[in-house]
């Protein structure tokens, strides 16, 4: 989990570098597949599709609890994630679907 978190406050903080022109929504879109490929790739041992899964969840939930957060600074990005950590990790619950089914 805290792999998966580390690679969410990176991709995420890209955000925090564009011109702030773009709506939220624009900037979460623009990058969203970028983003969920790089979390997929701290998931070892999980296949991608469910790995995929998981890491949509996450980003999914992040932004559902503040759009605005595409636009943090790296060093407040963190602190966003790591208190919603408990949160974001209900989608570690996909995991153990996939493992059940």
């Amino acid at each position: 989990m805290k792999n998966i978190i580390s690679i969410l406050i990176v991709s995420l903080a890209i955000y925090s570098c564009h011109s702030k022109k773009k709506t939220c929504k624009e900037l979460f879109d623009e990058y969203y597949d970028i983003n969920i490929k790089r979390c997929i790739t701290t998931m070892n041992g999980v296949d991608s599709l469910t790995a995929a899964e998981v890491c949509a969840c996450m980003f999914d939930k992040l932004y559902k609890l503040d759009s605005t957060f595409v636009y943090l600074k790296p060093k407040d990005m963190e602190e966003y994630v790591n208190k919603n950590a408990t949160y974001i990790s209900a989608c570690d619950s996909l995991l153990n679907k996939k493992t059940n089914d």
